[in-house]
């Protein structure tokens, strides 16, 4: 009885050495990262395309546009450069300074509930937020002149935009293939 009571003790001080040890493991060593970006302004930005940013954060699935001047053009089936999380993307949020949000910058976000447009942007791109299946709503601000073909279009369970006062010109197609009541 005595010989099983010292290894169980001799076991136990073992896995508390352990434990200790781990305690004093720096946190940052044991945790991901979960915050990823790069550039994504377009070529004709002042700044050229360093001017525009973009980071996601995988703990809160959203993706930040950062900056000054247009978000880039992305033709079809081309990668943009959060590509690799566009079925994880919840929610975008376009910071004040973006002037225009680039083609098909949005397209195929599968996962996407909110997109929040400041004040700022002028444009929306050609297919910008397409193909967005679990979009409900939109808000386009008055500072929006000119809503392209097809520039919200394809989002199955989009309900509804709001419109601002302020749009100029709306191109056929603008809203084509959504589930608009409103």
């Amino acid at each position: 009885m005595t010989k099983k009571l010292h290894l169980a003790k001799h076991v136990l001080s073992i896995i508390l050495c352990v434990a200790i040890m781990l305690g004093y493991m720096p946190i940052t060593a044991l945790a991901e990262e979960t915050v990823t970006g790069g550039t994504c302004g377009a070529e004709t930005n002042d700044g050229g395309v360093e001017s525009v940013t973009w980071s996601y954060d995988a703990a809160t699935t959203t993706l930040t546009i950062s900056g000054t001047g247009a978000v880039a053009d992305y033709a079809a089936g081309s990668s943009r450069p959060w590509i690799d999380y566009i079925e994880e993307i919840t929610t975008v949020v376009i910071n004040e300074g973006i002037t225009r949000i680039g083609d098909r910058a949005f397209l195929n976000m599968t996962a996407l509930t909110g997109i929040f447009i400041p004040e700022t942007v002028t444009e929306l791109g050609f297919a910008a937020i397409a193909d967005c299946t679990t979009l409900e709503s939109v808000s386009i601000p008055g500072s929006i002149k000119t809503i392209t073909e097809y520039s919200i279009s394809n989002c199955t369970k989009l309900k509804e935009i709001r419109l601002s006062e302020g749009v100029e010109v709306l191109e056929e197609y603008a809203f084509y293939g959504n589930g608009i009541e409103n």
